[in-house]
């Protein structure tokens, strides 16, 4: 707690939804899904949610600046491999979402790539591509406990029969569904082997390593 003299810093987040169901819908996942980690927190004081009619208002207090910044970091400050949980959106009037985009507080969401323009992002279940600049826009309360992404996030491994002996191996883009690397091989059991031997790559290399090992673009 606070002691006299200590600086506290509030936090002050307010929605307009469209209707009284979607803002019960936001506090509730506010109480079930944010809240418990925000709580959980170093530095936090206490908070509480209001809801009337369509708005949500929710307060949050922190014993210091640094505390209350802890908790929330841009999305684009995520290493790859980083978890975290969309808690605010701070987008500016020329980059408002429509109800159909993933972002929105309250989303899981994984930096799979990182680069000095783009973030290659898992969202639930599907995978995006955000400009940089909007993801230092987007802030998350990042999860400390998951390690590294590897390579397996970013790529696909693919073996097929292309013909009599003809069989290919193929590393897919997970971005761009686009053909990385391609291999003819002849035989079904070297194909096999190059198969294993790039899933296993894939599966204890970064992305970043995984590209320079195998010359991929």
């Amino acid at each position: 707690m606070a002691e006299e003299g200590d600086r506290v810093i509030a936090r002050v987040l307010h929605a307009t939804t469209r209707s009284e169901e979607a803002a019960l819908a936001v506090a509730a996942m506010w109480g079930r899904d944010i809240g418990p980690s925000e709580r959980s927190a170093p530095g936090y004081e206490g908070g509480i949610l209001l809801r009337e009619g369509t708005d949500v208002l929710v307060v949050s207090c922190w014993a210091d600046l640094l505390d209350a910044e802890a908790a929330n970091r841009p999305l684009a400050s995520l290493p790859p491999g980083g978890r975290g949980r969309i808690s605010e959106l701070r987008l500016e009037d020329s980059a408002r979402l429509t109800p159909a985009s993933p972002l929105h507080p309250g989303v899981d969401v994984q930096v799979l790539e990182a680069t000095a323009e783009w973030l290659h992002v898992r969202i639930e279940s599907r995978e995006y591509s955000l400009p940089r600049d909007m993801a230092e826009q987007v802030l998350v309360d990042p999860d400390q406990g998951e390690g590294a992404a590897t390579a397996s996030d970013a790529y696909t491994v693919l073996v097929s029969r292309a013909g009599r002996a003809n069989w290919l191996v193929r590393v897919i883009a997970r971005a761009s569904a686009t053909v990385a690397l391609s291999e003819q091989f002849s035989s079904e059991p070297a194909a096999r082997d190059r198969f294993e031997e790039l899933r296993a790559d894939a599966d204890r290399l970064d992305a970043a390593a995984f590209r320079s090992l195998h010359e991929l673009p």
